[in-house]
């Protein structure tokens, strides 16, 4: 640049609208799980990557627990969830493990009580050995996880107790004056994981304190589907419909993946579908995990993680099931089967063995909600029609955040906004996310005097979505030369 240029000082002016937010791009790919966990808080949300995270943060599968199965489905899903936000719950019967060190005198009273981190049966897995300290009035830790060897902490004392461990907390006992005795490996004792739950401890409250529990916990989560894993009672159904239906763009717009009863034939599922919600899937039937062939899981992990792993615009229809060895209640997908037409029409979105592949697929991708009513076209049966809406409603507001508390006038605030949405409406469609969408309004005509006056910007968007195909038909022919 020429210093000419700062010779004259000169002003330029250059006319645009305020500077536009853009967005790193809406995801609709995280899971929100509640469910039951052998270990790991309790009523607080915890974000985990794959598998293995679950296992770390959360303990193994149990045949009295639910989280893990439900997670584990969701997980086996190639490509699988970006992440999934999990929600431990327990009932009031949750331990702690836990073992008191006594001392050496002649007669032994307790010195440090060992616990474990989280309650859960998990603890019981938890050992620790006492070996005495390279100083006068010290000890030797070794904290082993199943019998093997995980920490060890040296030169401890009653007053240095505080010890970085990924396994146990230490606690000096009432009225102790001695360290402990030396000890051979061994257990905690006592924790419990609070499996014998109720549907209270799923559907959750808030205390006059604000503190949360259950499904609850999720309402300040960003998560995109939520599932009570492995349950099916009516009471937490409709807690999962409500909690998304009351959701709003800054808690994250979502949708519940609820489970047909276990062992149901598809005429007790249909004669139970009464629920009515563009928010929710009835997914059917239980089925067999590849990891364990002799007992079932309810499908709610396995379906969730399909859809969080699609595309907003994409029906699961059809879509690969990862991980299934077999179904509960083998259903063929075939135009003739007459269950299938059945649990169709009753808005059950059930799993299928595809005759010509024998993999499994989920046959249709609806919601409970009822087909289109033509006086009113109100149709948000398709999954895919709920999802894409979501994702451009979120990502419009995520983009247009700019405009709050600019000026409500036809340059400063309605021509920006028309232009900006239009803008992210061209995308969506040059990308094949939506079939195409109207102008977008935002003018004197939806913003008189009376709602500027009230310091609201209304705008009118206008979205036809992409259609699922229910149908192919090929005609084949013979022709000649």
């Amino acid at each position: 640049m020429s210093n000419q240029q700062y010779i004259v000082p000169r002003v330029g002016v250059s006319e645009m609208p305020p500077e536009l937010n853009t967005s790193a791009g809406v995801s609709l790919g995280v899971i929100g799980i509640v469910g039951t966990f052998s270990k790991g808080p309790i009523n607080t949300p915890i974000t985990c990557y794959n598998v293995y995270d679950v296992k770390r943060q959360f303990g193994d599968d149990a045949m009295n627990l639910t989280g893990f199965k439900s997670a584990r489905g969701a997980f086996n899903q190639d490509p699988r969830p970006e992440k999934i936000v999990i929600v431990r719950v327990a009932s009031a019967a949750a331990k702690t493990a836990s073992l008191d060190l006594l001392d050496g005198q002649s007669t032994p009273k307790a010195s440090i009580n060992v616990s474990a981190l989280t309650k859960g049966t998990d603890g019981n897995n938890v050992s620790v050995k006492i070996t005495a300290g390279s100083t006068p009035g010290t000890f030797d830790l070794v904290v082993s996880y199943k019998r093997l060897p995980q920490e060890t902490f040296t030169g401890l004392d009653l007053d240095t107790l505080g010890i970085p461990s990924s396994y146990v907390t230490l606690t000096k006992a009432a009225g102790a004056n001695d360290i402990p005795a030396p000890l051979d490996d061994t257990p905690l004792s006592g924790g419990d994981d609070g499996a014998t739950t109720a549907d209270a401890d799923y559907i959750g409250s808030v205390d006059t304190n604000g503190v949360r529990t259950g499904l609850k916990v999720l309402e300040t989560v960003n998560v995109n589907v939520v599932l009570c894993a492995q349950q099916t009672s009516n009471a937490i159904n409709q807690a999962l419909i409500q909690h998304c239906e009351q959701m709003n763009v800054q808690r994250g717009l979502r949708v519940a993946v609820l489970n047909a009863k276990k062992a149901a034939t598809p005429s007790q599922t249909i004669a139970a579908q009464t629920y009515n919600s563009g928010r929710a899937i009835m997914a059917y039937p239980w089925v067999y995990p590849v990891e364990d062939t002799t007992k079932t899981v309810a499908p709610d992990g396995y379906y969730a993680g399909v859809l969080a792993a699609l595309a907003a615009h994409i029906s699961p229809s059809s879509q690969k099931v990862q991980g299934i060895a077999a179904l509960e209640r083998v259903i063929p997908m075939d135009a003739d089967d007459a269950d299938l037409i059945a649990l169709t029409m009753a808005r059950i979105s059930p799993f299928a063995q595809d005759i010509m592949s024998s993999e499994i697929v989920i046959s249709n991708g609806l919601t409970t909600f009822s087909y289109a009513d033509p006086a009113t076209q109100n149709d948000w049966s398709q999954t895919c029609y709920r999802r894409i809406f979501d994702k451009v409603e979120m990502d419009v507001a995520a983009r247009t955040k700019w405009a709050k508390s600019q000026p409500i006038t036809e340059k400063g605030m309605f021509q920006p906004l028309r232009d900006q949405i239009d803008m992210i409406l061209r995308d969506y469609k040059d990308k094949g996310e939506i079939f195409d969408f109207r102008p977008t309004i935002c003018d004197k005509s939806n913003n008189t005097a009376e709602t500027i006056q009230a310091r609201r910007v209304i705008t009118g968007i206008s979205i036809r979505p992409a259609a699922a195909a229910d149908y192919i038909d090929h005609n084949i022919s013979r022709f000649s030369a």
